[in-house]
């Protein structure tokens, strides 16, 4: 069997806190203060709305931002370009308080280089949080979209050139507000099925397609190997990310309590036995599972996660699933991994994260569970395989 190792990291900008710097005819952040107590108190959220201001008729572009919060004004500074436009104005995170998604145009500079958004939310203090930019180089116009659960998502084109292959690449990502961040939000790219025969047969029927010319396989062979793709991702030999990749050490905010002859512990989260798994006290939320790794091992480009008991169909409907799981990078939040509920394999792209530097710390990488999918018998979820993809091993 193939080594079983693993790395992953990232760098993620920080908030920059705005509390409201004083500017001619504007009023500081304290001048709100009631109404964020108000807020606090549960009662009336402050009415609040955005303008871009240009500093003289010449230029081009608006260079100030302001909020205007209860009618009053605050003059929002440490932003990260000079020239801005506010593409819209809504409730982004849901609570009940108008946000801001503004556009950072580079334009302004003369660069010929695509622009980046952040979100500007009220604080709930009586001052406002400039978030971390995203998206490196934009050129289309935003798509505001609601999901299923109605998140409303933020999803843009990043243009990048691919650092092996020089390629222009385009791709599209998706992006919340969410504890004051703006937060990249996953859906998976595949869900690949549990394979319809066990592991052995499976290894059986791997051996006889080793051994005989394809043309001899039956057609119900040939479909049974395609089907098979789980099986192979975690069982056979082939050459993977894990050739080079290293997991230090994985460990659960709790472990379910043995039932019947089922054993739940981290470490099966990362065994590469569907058999074996993870499961979580309680309903599961706010439950998870941390990583640790070296900050020399290869970057990951990829999660993937076996999601509910997979040992059958019976298992999987009778315990629960996670339905959201919040990924933090050295517990800061960086993304919000959306499942499917199915008895699958679920592929998560999250770009291109980690060191790959001998010079570079240890860091974490926590997997928490935010919601659930309900069970017809056990309420604690299970997550029998949670493991990487990536690059800088071949």
């Amino acid at each position: 069997m193939r080594t079983k190792v693993f790395i992953f990291a990232l760098a993620i900008a920080q908030l920059t806190a705005c509390t409201g710097s004083k500017a001619p005819g504007s009023t500081t952040a304290a001048d709100t203060l009631a109404a964020a107590d108000a807020v606090e108190a549960g009662h009336t959220p402050p009415s609040v709305t955005f303008e871009t201001r240009k500093s003289s008729q010449e230029r081009l572009f608006a260079d100030s931002l302001f909020a205007i919060a209860d009618g009053r004004e605050h003059y929002l500074d440490n932003l990260y370009g000079t020239c801005f436009t506010i593409e819209a104005q809504r409730d982004f995170d849901g609570d009940g308080i108008t946000d801001a998604l503004v556009r950072d145009v580079q334009a302004c500079g003369g660069n010929a280089v695509g622009d980046s958004f952040f979100f500007v939310t009220y604080d709930g203090k009586g001052g406002f949080v400039i978030t971390q930019a995203f998206g490196e180089s934009v050129f289309d116009e935003p798509k505001i979209l609601t999901d299923d659960d109605g998140l409303t998502v933020v999803s843009i084109v990043d243009t990048d050139i691919n650092e092996y292959t020089e390629e222009v690449e385009r791709t599209t990502l998706q992006y919340i507000l969410a504890d004051k961040q703006a937060v990249r939000y996953v859906k998976p790219q595949a869900v690949l099925a549990m394979p319809s025969i066990s592991v052995a047969e499976w290894e059986a029927l791997s051996m006889r397609a080793d051994t005989v010319p394809e043309e001899e396989l039956t057609p119900e062979e040939l479909r049974l190997m395609e089907q098979c793709t789980i099986y192979e991702d975690l069982y056979s030999e082939k050459c993977s990310w894990y050739c080079g990749g290293q997991v230090q050490e994985v460990t659960a905010s709790a472990c379910h309590d043995k039932v019947g002859g089922q054993t739940y512990k981290a470490q099966y989260a990362h065994d590469f036995d569907h058999t074996h798994a993870w499961a979580s006290e309680g309903s599961g939320k706010g439950e998870s599972l941390t990583y640790t790794f070296a900050g020399a091992c290869p970057r990951v480009t990829d999660v993937k996660i076996l999601n509910g008991d997979a040992r059958s169909q019976k298992d999987w409907k009778e315990h629960a699933r996670a339905k959201t799981i919040r990924m933090y990078y050295r517990d800061k939040l960086y993304a919000i991994l959306r499942l499917d509920d199915s008895r699958s394999l679920q592929l998560f792209p999250v770009g291109i994260l980690g060191y790959h530097s001998d010079k570079s710390p240890d860091w974490t990488l926590r997997f928490e569970i935010a919601d659930t999918y309900p069970a017809k018998r056990h309420n604690f979820v299970v997550i029998p395989e949670l493991y990487f993809d990536g690059i800088d091993v071949h």
